[in-house]
Formats: structure tokens, C-alpha cells, sequence
């Protein structure tokens, strides 16, 4: 008996206490989220003059957050390169912008997560558990862009 009450104080403590165990959750986010959540997140695609497919993801949050954008460019099943940012964002035009060649679009990824913090300036510390939006690049590409552009 006093087994069981030890073990359901100890479950009730963690589960009440503001610190307890973290919790990361994994959100896809696609066209159709982006028109659902239209305050949320924004995705701009233009084609650059070097022919790279350049994109602009600019993220608003209730508060400030700590981000990590993680860019991974898969090609063939093989990761060729990853990128990652991390930044104490504010909460509105959290901006990333990056750029890769239209072949490598179908399998590369981007993912942002987003984490409180605690502290202010140059004591500022995350805090375990994040939100991580994953973006498939070739959901937000349109196809007019996939095409080899005109030569001049």
C-alpha cells in the first residue's frame, strides 16, 4: 500500500510541477496549413538569377521564442549538406531564406522549432521541449519554377 501511494505522489508531483517532464512535438506544415494559420507562417519561392530556387519563411509567435532552422538537402536518398541556425527570434518576421538547385528539391527538407526560454540577454537559456515544423520544399514550389529557365 504505501508503495502505491508513493509512486502516485511522485506522478502527481512531476505531473504538477511547471517543469516537469518536456514534451516535443512534430508539426507537418504544407500549403494547406499555411492558409489555415495565415498569421502564423509565410513561404515565399522565386526562381534567382543563378537558377536556384530561393525561398523566404518568415514565422510569427505569441512570444518570444528560441528557434533552430535545420535545412537538409537530400539528393538520391543521400544527405549532400545540412544547415543549422539557431536564433532568438522575436514574435513577429522571423525570417529564413535560403536557396537550392531545382534537383534537389524533391527529397530536401526544412524544418524550424520553436522553444521558450528563460533569462534575458546573454543569460537566456531554452528551455527543453520544442514544436518542430517540418516543410517538404517541394509542396510550396510552383511548377512554372521547376522548369529549366529560358536562355538568353
Amino acid at each position: 500500500m504505501k508503495t502505491t501511494s508513493l509512486i502516485s505522489a511522485c506522478l502527481l508531483a512531476a505531473l504538477l510541477a511547471p517543469s516537469s517532464f518536456a514534451l516535443t512535438t512534430t508539426r507537418r506544415v504544407d500549403p494547406g496549413y499555411l492558409r489555415d494559420h495565415p498569421d502564423e507562417f509565410s513561404v515565399s519561392v522565386a526562381r534567382g538569377e543563378e537558377g536556384l530556387i530561393e525561398f523566404t519563411i518568415s514565422h510569427n509567435v505569441a512570444r518570444p521564442m528560441y528557434h533552430v532552422a535545420r535545412l537538409a538537402i537530400i539528393r538520391d536518398g543521400a544527405v549532400i549538406a545540412t544547415s543549422d541556425t539557431p536564433l532568438y527570434g522575436s514574435r513577429r518576421g522571423n525570417k529564413f531564406h535560403f536557396s537550392l538547385a531545382p534537383e534537389n528539391l524533391p527529397e530536401s527538407r526544412f524544418s524550424l522549432s520553436d522553444s521558450a526560454f528563460s533569462g534575458e540577454g546573454e543569460n537566456r537559456i531554452p528551455r527543453p521541449g520544442s514544436i518542430i515544423h517540418q516543410f517538404q520544399l517541394r509542396d510550396f514550389v510552383p511548377p512554372e519554377l521547376l522548369r529549366p529557365p529560358a536562355r538568353k
